[in-house]
């Protein structure tokens, strides 16, 4: 797979509530099954672009969290965990942004979380990271600094739902 993968990219799936950190910080349940949201192809920009985040002037307060993007470079569907692995392509950084007065409304309602995931420019990804690059995809730091500041330090080791 080319390091454009994010040119043929057809969907963006995301899994909130993935982090135990994030169940103790605000004493929540673990959930049954993942809590899945979609972007938008449009949030996707990459380290190559020329494009730069642009945060809608409507949004207050923007989270972001460093993910390990998992890339899947063969149609799928309804595959079992043990084999789920052999679909993967690669990896990649991701930047999930998120804009918070749109799921802080729209969480206790059991509404969709689009508008505050899925604005434009919301997902900066990496280069492709090939499977034989990532030693071991349960087992990876993912921090993120801004202005210097240490806002994120975990590890996928610390995910309620791993990759496969």
């Amino acid at each position: 797979m080319s390091q454009n993968f994010f040119k043929s990219t057809r969907k963006i799936i995301g899994a909130g509530v993935n982090y135990k950190e994030i169940l103790r910080a605000t004493n929540g349940a673990k959930p049954e099954n993942p809590v899945i949201f979609f972007k938008p192809i449009s949030s996707l920009i990459s380290s190559n672009d020329e494009d730069t985040i642009k945060v809608p002037k409507v949004f207050g307060a923007i989270n972001y969290e460093a993910e390990l993007g998992v890339v899947i470079g063969k149609r799928c569907k309804n595959v079992a965990p043990d084999q789920a692995m052999s679909y993967v392509a690669g990896y990649c950084l991701a930047l999930d942004m998120t804009g918070m007065d749109f799921i802080l409304d729209a969480r206790p309602k059991g509404l969709p979380w689009c508008l505050g995931k899925g604005f434009d420019t919301s997902t900066p990804v990496s280069r492709l990271i090939h499977p034989e690059e990532l030693e071991d995809p349960t087992n990876v730091r993912v921090w993120c600094k801004v202005n210097e500041q240490m806002k994120q330090d975990d590890s996928t080791s610390n995910l309620i739902f791993t990759v496969s």
